[in-house]
């Protein structure tokens, strides 16, 4: 089987994307896992199936890096709009559904925004690290330094029995003028450039503990993530993206 393919970063996040509107392809966590290790497929963090939607322009699925399907991904939900704008798909704004929410998207002088559920559940404080969901667990934790070693202190928390049996994401955040945050993803078991959700989740901290205005701006490995607020209070994500190459690999 033939799959054809663009891949697209964001902010140092890497996916694949596929167009499977035609539903010609039957893509499995075991078809995720040939095509997504870095040393013996394409390489990415997670690869991205656009669906198509009888209700909207599309329907996104994602899957991360060990097959595994999740509900959102805030950086492959803008990787997928960016690619609806290159290949045509939907109008100007587009509008689509994920497994955890609908979202609208547009590109605006080359950057990818879209809107995001938001904090669907705040669960306060466990030990040091405060546990919320935006459409994915992720638990955040405000530390005065960034420079350790990520998979030694974030896989107690990963695997923490209180976020248990699902686990958690794991963002460390450092503020001072600015935020500044490392990113351990469930899924890919390691750390990530940057984290669309985490993002979302990092804001909401920001805003609700330590009293940061929106827009919040958070400075990932990868880049910046910008996270703001409307006027009916939803929530919007925006930062670069790129395509990088476009290919085919066969199964």
């Amino acid at each position: 089987m033939k799959i054809t393919f663009d891949k697209i970063v964001a902010l140092g996040n890497d996916f694949i994307i596929i167009d499977n509107r035609n539903n010609k392809i039957n893509i499995d966590s075991e078809i995720i896992k040939k095509i997504a290790p870095r040393r013996t497929g394409i390489g990415a963090d997670g690869v991205l199936i656009l669906e198509r939607s009888e209700t909207y322009d599309f329907s996104m699925v994602y899957f991360n890096q060990d097959g595994s399907r999740a509900s959102l991904c805030g950086n492959g939900a803008r990787s997928l709009i960016l690619y609806a704008h290159n290949h045509g798909i939907g109008k100007e704004k587009v509008k689509f559904i994920s497994d955890a929410s609908v979202h609208e998207g547009m590109v605006v002088n080359g950057i990818p925004i879209v809107s995001m559920p938001g904090t669907k559940a705040y669960y306060g404080k466990i030990d040091n690290f405060y546990f919320l969901n935006t459409g994915v667990p992720h638990a955040v934790v405000i530390t005065e330094n960034l420079d350790f070693d990520i998979d030694k202190l974030a896989k107690p928390i990963r695997f923490h029995p209180k976020v248990m049996p699902d686990g958690t994401n794991v963002d460390f955040i450092k503020i001072s003028n600015e935020i500044y945050a490392r990113v351990y993803e469930r899924g890919v078991e390691g750390e990530t450039l940057s984290c669309g959700t985490g993002a979302i989740a990092i804001a909401h901290i920001a805003n609700l503990i330590l009293k940061k205005p929106y827009p919040i701006k958070i400075n990932f490995k990868g880049g910046t993530l910008t996270v703001d607020k409307d006027k009916d209070n939803n929530t919007w994500l925006s930062g670069n993206a790129k395509l990088v190459y476009t290919g085919f690999i066969n199964i």
